[in-house]
């Protein structure tokens, strides 16, 4: 009885450890990446393969057990932008180069759980939803709050003290 007890405990314990490994499994893997640094291949190397497709796109998505990554890659040259003006748009990075990423969550959060610092972001509502926007242009951090109080997708941009690499 004593040895079924220790056996029950033991894959109890793991159990427990493994589901909470994978519940920020997005967090260490987000912490890795180095936006404007970080290429396609390093990407693969941290991230694993894309999901789906076999050749190489400018944006890719990566499936954890958490979440769907969803990465953007610099196309390698500045282009013009009708839609703004005529204003220049991309960054002055080697083509690969990861721009942006976006953590979709498979299990939304709260924002609590996020512990972010929100003195530091713009909140913005969206128009016709109750939904507010919160930004933070000085760490690059976009996420929506959903009616709910939860969070179900964080996206990251490079920060404000990187801005000199922009077109």
């Amino acid at each position: 009885m004593k040895q079924i007890c220790q056996v029950f405990c033991i894959v109890l314990f793991l159990t427990v450890s493994l589901a909470w490994g994978q519940s920020s499994n997005w967090r260490s893997k987000v912490a890795e990446i180095q936006l404007l640094v970080d290429d396609y291949d390093a990407l693969i190397r941290k991230l694993g393969p894309p999901a789906g497709n076999e050749d190489r796109d400018y944006g890719e998505y990566f499936e954890l057990p958490d979440s769907k990554i969803y990465a953007l890659f610099e196309p390698g040259e500045c282009v013009e932008s009708s839609a703004i003006d005529g204003e220049m748009f991309g960054w002055k990075v080697p083509e690969w180069t990861v721009i942006q990423i976006r953590v979709n969550l498979k299990n939304p959060i709260k924002l609590s759980s996020l512990k972010f610092n929100l003195k530091d972001f713009k909140k913005s509502r969206i128009d016709d939803v109750p939904e507010f926007e919160y930004e933070n242009e000085k760490t690059g951090v976009y996420f929506t709050l959903w009616r709910d109080g939860k969070v179900r997708s964080i996206t990251y941009s490079p920060p404000s003290n990187l801005w000199d690499k922009r077109c």
